[in-house]
């Protein structure tokens, strides 16, 4: 029996690798992890209304956050980014943004700005001075690209760092605005470190040839390479496979085999190079399991004496045999014979009548 194994590592300080790393499309259904969202006005919501197009086609996949803010209701909306990542390299920024009228009555008429802060929002600086948006409702404001860069040494190695997309309405606009694409990115400075896989556990057995590989995110990764081998260290399923800025991995269908085992390693990856030293753990795929025969019917009477015998499919399976005897367990009529990869079998010599 052959088995699997995954390799990882484990999870240290942050410190190390860190870097402020994003690049986000607000493509669910909630803010990522490190956003917030806040308003002034007498709204009573500070919540985003929302992640489709409503301010319209989005500037990256198929989703911008959006807001709805007027008059003196919702007078600014604040969209901010946090993190004590910092390696006190240059940070490369980019944005977009797009704002159109509510129903068809609302004007676009307010301001759109951005700035950050690297002392946990006390002091603020401009990256874009407000903009003026000025427009009727009939002519929404399409995707507008802000991009440029803080110069190294700026954000100094683990300051409480803030990014904010800011937007304002004047008294007579009511509009949806909506930001989309951002990117947020410091070069790396060393390797990130190793993180444990999550599932199959390390050993497990009875697993599907379809395994949803898991792990946690490793700081300052911006992808992840896979090795799977049926080996020690081996590498003859996977090797050296990017599967990008993810902490899961679906293995595809006809990539595994029954009963064998596999070694995997997650290795973290980033612009200065790959982690080193991760853990390597295996799993043991299921045992194939047999077929259920379709025709004849169990127990069948009055069958044809040149049948054909047909059964379902086995995911994975590489082929089939055949045994046929006059008795339980019987192979004097076909012992064992491969079929190939196919679901039926026709007799070309008769049977003998009369016999089960």
């Amino acid at each position: 029996m052959k088995k699997i194994l995954l390799v990882c590592m484990m999870a240290f300080g942050i410190g190390a690798s860190a870097q402020i790393t994003v690049s986000e499309s607000f493509e669910g259904s909630t803010l990522p992890t490190g956003w917030i969202s806040t308003i002034t006005g007498s709204g009573f919501s500070s919540a985003p209304s929302g992640y489709g197009t409503l301010a319209g086609t989005a500037c990256a996949g198929t989703n911008a956050v959006y807001k709805n803010i007027y008059g003196t209701t919702y007078t600014s909306w604040y969209m901010t980014y946090s993190s004590t990542a910092s390696n006190a390299t240059a940070l490369n920024y980019s944005f977009k943004y797009l704002a159109k009228g509510y129903s068809t009555t609302g004007d676009i008429n307010g301001s759109v700005a951005a700035d950050y802060s690297v002392d946990g929002g006390t002091t603020w600086n401009d990256l874009l001075t407000p903009v003026t948006l000025n427009s009727p409702n009939a002519t929404p404001i399409p995707c507008t690209t802000v991009s440029g860069t803080i110069p190294a040494g700026t954000i100094p190695a683990g300051a409480n760092f803030k990014f904010r997309l800011k937007s304002t309405s004047a008294t007579n606009g009511d509009f949806y605005m909506g930001f989309d694409n951002v990117v947020l990115s410091q070069a790396a400075t060393t390797a990130p470190n190793c993180v444990a896989i999550s599932s199959p556990a390390n050993a497990a057995t009875g697993i599907s040839l379809t395994p949803t590989i898991t792990w946690p995110a490793a700081a300052g990764a911006s992808s992840y390479v896979i090795n799977m081998g049926t080996t020690p260290g081996g590498t003859q399923v996977m090797a050296g496979m990017d599967v990008g800025n993810t902490t899961s991995y679906t293995v595809p269908a006809a990539t595994l085999a029954y009963s064998t085992m596999y070694y995997i390693t997650i290795i973290p990856k980033n612009s200065f190079g790959l982690a080193t030293g991760c853990t390597e753990t295996s799993f043991t795929t299921l045992v194939i399991p047999c077929p259920t025969v379709t025709a004849p019917a169990a127990g069948a009477t009055g069958i044809i004496v040149t049948p054909t015998i047909t059964w379902t499919a086995l995911s994975g399976a590489a082929g089939y045999k055949l045994s046929v005897g006059t008795t339980s367990g019987g192979t004097d009529i076909l012992n064992n014979l491969d079929v190939g990869n196919v679901t039926s079998y026709t007799f070309a010599s008769a049977l003998m009548s009369g016999t089960k």
